[in-house]
């Protein structure tokens, strides 16, 4: 992709990625690991797809000055139209230094002010809730040939159109449907 809204980036529809990173993507979404996610989120409607590795793109790379401006990822899942609810990047590059830009960026509820970054770290997982204001991106790459940032992106559903029923949140309690959106740059 290349664009106003992101730069320098490849996603994979995961049809030929290599063994471990498919090994890592089933254990992220085995029931062991969704009861953990339950529990650490209280969530209890929480499931992973039913799509498995051919209709969503778990795999991203992001080469020398790429970005990801801000967004607010798909609602629902594509095959069954359940509320998509939780987020997991898992960072997976190594040799990676924060001097190399990279980190993931999390926006106001409108998707334009950074309120929060998280330095892009080897086996780091950053975990969010998904919801219709739930806007980031990832911070510009400085000029880096030789490294690409690669992270693996899992995402969550709920069996309930009401997912968020029993959290207090800073912003409108509700889901509504909505395709993948993103915050134009200024001009």
């Amino acid at each position: 992709f290349n664009s106003e809204i992101e730069s320098n980036k490849t996603i994979s529809l995961n049809e030929s990625l290599p063994k471990d990173i498919t090994e890592i993507t089933n254990i992220l979404n085995s029931k062991k690991w969704l009861e953990k996610l339950k529990s650490l989120t209280d969530i209890n409607s929480l499931q992973a797809t039913d799509v498995g590795n051919t209709l969503l793109a778990n795999y991203h790379e992001m080469g020398s000055d790429g970005f990801l401006g801000s967004h607010v990822d798909h609602s629902t899942d594509p095959n069954n139209g359940l509320p998509h609810v939780l987020n997991i990047i898992l960072y997976l590059s190594t040799d990676w230094e924060e001097n190399f830009g990279g980190a993931t960026l999390f926006f106001d509820r409108k998707g334009n002010k950074v309120i929060s970054k998280v330095e892009y770290k080897q086996n780091r997982a950053v975990i969010f809730l998904h919801t219709p204001y739930s806007f980031h991106g990832v911070e510009k790459l400085k000029e880096n040939k030789n490294i690409k940032r690669k992270s693996l992106y899992v995402d969550y559903y709920s069996d309930s159109f009401d997912p968020f029923k029993n959290m207090e949140l800073d912003f409108p309690n509700n889901w509504f449907k909505h395709g993948t959106t993103f915050v134009m740059p200024n001009y």
